[in-house]
């Protein structure tokens, strides 16, 4: 899973004057990441991950996939978008743990798929944050675009450095369609992600090359017949209509 939006604001010389998010929020999710790698190795058993459903582990896990906290800053402008992509980096880092240690050691898929649905709150919950995050940053980083001079804002490295956060945005999109598939997927769960991505395409659809949105478009028509709720078939039609430019 790619960094966000790498290098971006480095290259572009921007500057965090203050943040969209709370601090408190951004301070806390980053002492969560911390705490969640200490406390996770790589080498930890799929059984030992945390879990929502734990108390002693429900405070850092909230803490660090506070999507709240991302939709309160929107529209997420420059100011304080390097710490919210920072944020997001140790999100996905989190993210790439849990999917690493379910996969680890299994070669049976139905065995993969029971672990997966074991673990579906913080799959769902990790999965959900990451798109906030990646739209909000999008936001961020389109704004300082919008107010450069007009030879910078067309020059090849903007536009190669907005196309990577299009293709990161894509990847995650396509990891929750992949997450939709999961058997045994509660209906809380499913609504939850579909609702997410109908909710967030609009603002990053602009992002998403052709080829980009025919591959996200086609996984979500292959999704669509599958899916029992029809609250998130819903939502995922409604991906498909705004993908073909219908919406």
């Amino acid at each position: 899973m790619p960094r966000l939006l790498p290098l971006f604001f480095a290259l572009l010389l921007a500057t965090a004057a203050r943040a969209e998010v709370a601090p408190e929020a951004l301070r806390r999710g980053g002492e969560a990441a911390a705490a969640f790698a200490r406390q996770v190795p790589p080498s930890t058993p799929a059984t030992a991950l945390p879990r929502l459903s734990d108390p002693a582990a429900r405070p850092m896990l909230e803490a660090l996939w506070n999507s709240e906290a991302v939709l309160a800053g929107r529209p997420q402008g420059e100011a304080g978008t390097p710490a919210l992509q920072r944020w997001g980096d140790a999100s996905a880092m989190v993210l790439r743990r849990y999917l690493g240690i379910l996969q680890s050691g299994v070669n049976d898929q139905a065995e993969l798929g029971r672990r997966i649905a074991a673990h579906q709150d913080e799959l769902t919950r990790g999965f959900t944050f990451l798109l906030r995050v990646g739209t909000s940053v999008q936001q961020g980083a389109r704004d300082r675009v919008s107010r450069l001079p007009e030879a910078q804002r067309q020059g090849p490295e903007v536009k190669q450095a907005l196309e990577r956060l299009g293709t990161g945005l894509a990847q995650i999109s396509q990891g929750m369609l992949g997450l939709l598939r999961t058997p045994g997927l509660r209906p809380e769960n499913s609504r939850a992600m579909a609702e997410a991505l109908a909710q967030d395409l609009p603002l990053f659809r602009p992002l998403l090359t052709a080829p980009l949105r025919q591959a996200v478009a086609q996984s979500a028509a292959g999704l669509t017949p599958t899916l029992q709720d029809a609250p998130t078939r819903a939502a995922v039609e409604r991906v498909q209509r705004m993908l073909a430019g219908a919406e």
